[in-house]
């Protein structure tokens, strides 16, 4: 006599809840794409990264390469941004640590300015989600 038809709806459902179980994202590979949230968007080009947020800029200037637990720590810059910006305007820019842990689906960022410790928050992320970005008034 085989298995009933709860024990085999049971298996199912358990083989499908431990595959959506999040898993770190495979180490040694750089991570790719664009990735959105709330008030954030990131995009990985080949090597580095560009942030936006609502009125303001950041970037990460080498590959963003996760460890065995989907972690990273790379230094960067950060930037705001003014409703009106003038040819001769430049925005200052600052160095910045950016910190993150990703499963390669959904990726937590936070930053920090270096030289004062001010904290830049944390954000959520989703790769191929479109950002919500609001514009500065």
């Amino acid at each position: 006599m085989g298995p009933g038809p709860l024990w085999t709806a049971f298996a199912a459902l358990l083989s499908l809840a431990v595959g959506a179980a999040p898993t770190p994202a495979p180490p040694g590979r750089a991570l790719s794409g664009e990735w959105g949230g709330d008030h954030i968007a990131l995009t990985f080009d080949e090597g580095s990264a560009t942030l936006q947020f609502d009125c303001a800029g950041g970037s990460m200037n080498v590959p963003i390469v996760p460890d065995a637990s989907g972690r990273f720590d790379v230094a960067g810059l950060f930037w705001r941004l003014t409703p009106v910006v003038r040819q001769d305007m430049a925005p200052a820019r600052r160095a910045a640590r950016w910190k993150g842990e990703t499963d390669g689906k959904v990726m937590k960022l936070s930053g920090t300015i270096v030289d004062d410790g001010t904290d830049l928050g944390t954000f959520e992320l989703e790769r191929g989600r479109p950002p919500r970005l609001r514009r500065c008034a």
